[in-house]
């Protein structure tokens, strides 16, 4: 597929599909679905726009039918929450959650500083004006008293006209700017190349801004993201470690991208859409990856890595009263999209275990009567899959589909556990728990399977044991069997062979 390359001049037979800048993700990931939808008969135009943050309101309006906009954004629109929004949008309606966005909070070298509010006194850039990054921006700091000048004497957030963000980070660079932040994907190429490893003496650099060094992310406190998270328009999230190749993960918390219909969208072209996002999505999955690699050859994002459609199996019950009428069998529900995919494998799981338990449960008896630690040892570890199971779902149900429901969950606890799984926790709380999940489960197994190894080491050592006994007695009964032939040779007066000696027994030589 070829990516669209311009969205500006709109046809009358075409729906109007608002996002971002043209650097931006929501201009890609636009592009991929008007792609997608072409060949489906819905005919999207994509229209790029530097103030994303008015999308909601140009489609509370009917000036387009589609637009993509923050979760926080448009939370605030629908209460009508100042000073953006003083009356409540009605016209505007959730499509389908698309993904999360992160808050990046780039510091520059040698800020030494571990808590946002620390960055009282200093200058931060709030990213493009009236856009989504600068709202959640001034959200986030005015969260630790970073508002105004009154409030923080010597604080200054400035926002930028300019929509590169590579220049931005240069201005961290000459120390023009102490932070910067960024609403986007993870990982995100303008940061992959903020943040990229400091290269070897003479080595040729991608592009200018890859000659940022020593810039790092700030992470958030957990209170501070736990507050964000009470009215429903955050969530909060890790920043791997590997995404940006730093030493730890960083705490941070995320938005959700969503598609939004407008006051002139109709319901068949909601539908339309919706059903298409839910059943097409692998396709706007390769059409994003191909226009994104086409965008950055340089950066190469392995299968599974590029941010793709990941909340479509995500619960959105903070927002679920905003979702258009048209739109609600296709959003994510929890047993046609999370029961009903893992039951024929639970199923036959469960019969086939069922099934072992009976045809063995004469032996399984005589196992656990003579082996109670076996018993103690399973029963410990299904109780710590059960809590770990319990833990997961609970901190990660709204931010990863692989814990979206119960059912899911423990299946992908398991999965996680025994280290099978290609994906991570998202969230602090989950990967805390984890990690003493997993020391838990080494000191309960070891516990009660040392007694059976030292059980199974002794009974091998008795058979080598008995095997090297058993040698030996071959050995000795060959040899005495050998002398005895000789001493019967000898009597009889049957001539020796070549190199034979006569054998002379213990009764010849005391005669």
């Amino acid at each position: 597929m070829v990516p669209l390359t311009s969205g500006q001049t709109c046809q009358p037979n075409e729906k109007k599909l608002l996002t971002g800048s043209r650097q931006g993700y929501y201009y890609k990931l636009g592009s991929a679905i008007a792609q997608v939808a072409r060949g489906e008969g819905l005919n999207l135009c994509v229209e790029t726009t530097d103030r994303n943050l008015d999308n909601v309101t140009e489609l509370d309006a009917g000036h387009d039918e589609f637009g993509i906009a923050q979760s926080d954004v448009a939370h605030d629109a629908w209460y009508g929450h100042p000073k953006k929004f003083s009356d409540p949008v009605t016209n505007v309606r959730i499509v389908m959650p698309l993904y999360v966005e992160v808050v990046h909070i780039l510091l520059r070298p040698h800020l030494n500083i571990a808590h946002l509010a620390d960055l009282r006194g200093k200058t931060v850039g709030l990213g493009l004006a009236d856009s989504g990054t600068e709202y959640t921006a001034r959200h986030i700091l005015a969260a630790v008293g970073l508002q105004s000048n009154v409030s923080a004497p010597g604080f200054e957030a400035v926002s930028t006209t300019d929509p590169v963000f590579c220049h931005s980070v240069k201005m961290l660079m000459d120390g023009s700017l102490d932070a910067l932040f960024k609403v986007t994907v993870v990982p995100s190429v303008e940061i992959q190349d903020a943040l990229k490893p400091k290269r070897n003496p003479g080595e040729k650099e991608d592009n200018d801004c890859a000659r940022a060094r020593e810039v790092r992310l700030l992470a958030l406190d957990h209170d501070l993201a736990e507050r964000l998270m009470q009215d429903g328009s955050y969530h909060e999230t890790l920043i791997q470690k590997d995404a940006y190749s730093q030493s730890e993960s960083t705490l941070a918390v995320g938005v959700q991208a969503l598609l939004l219909s407008g006051k002139t969208a109709s319901p068949g072209d909601v539908e339309q859409l919706a059903r298409l996002i839910r059943s097409k999505h692998k396709d706007i999955d390769k059409a994003l990856d191909a226009i994104v690699s086409a965008e950055h050859p340089d950066h190469v994002h392995p299968a599974g890595n590029l941010p793709q459609l990941s909340l479509l199996n995500v619960p959105i019950s903070a927002l679920s009263g905003f979702v258009h009428p048209q739109a609600q069998k296709y959003v994510y529900h929890w047993f046609r999209d999370s029961w009903v995919p893992e039951m024929p494998g639970i199923l036959l799981t469960v019969a086939v275990v069922c099934v072992l338990l009976y045809w063995k449960r004469n032996a399984l008896g005589h196992a656990i009567e003579l082996q109670p630690n076996l018993t103690f040892g399973v029963a410990g570890t299904l109780l710590i899959w059960l809590i770990a199971a319990c833990v997961f779902y609970h901190y990660e149900w709204a931010v990863n589909e692989h814990f979206n429901s119960f059912l899911r969950s423990l299946v992908s606890t398991f999965l996680y556990l025994t280290s099978l799984s290609g994906y991570s926790l998202l969230t602090q709380d989950a990967q805390s728990f984890a990690q003493s999940a997993k020391w838990v489960s080494v000191v309960v197994l070891g516990g009660f399977a040392s007694p059976l190894l030292k059980q199974g080491l002794d009974a091998l050592l008795k058979k080598v044991a008995r095997w090297m006994q058993g040698e030996l007695t071959v050995a000795e009964k060959s040899s005495g069997l050998h002398v005895v032939q000789s001493g019967a040779a000898e009597e009889s007066g049957a001539p020796l062979g070549d190199g034979e000696m006569p054998q002379i027994s213990a009764a010849s030589g005391a005669d």
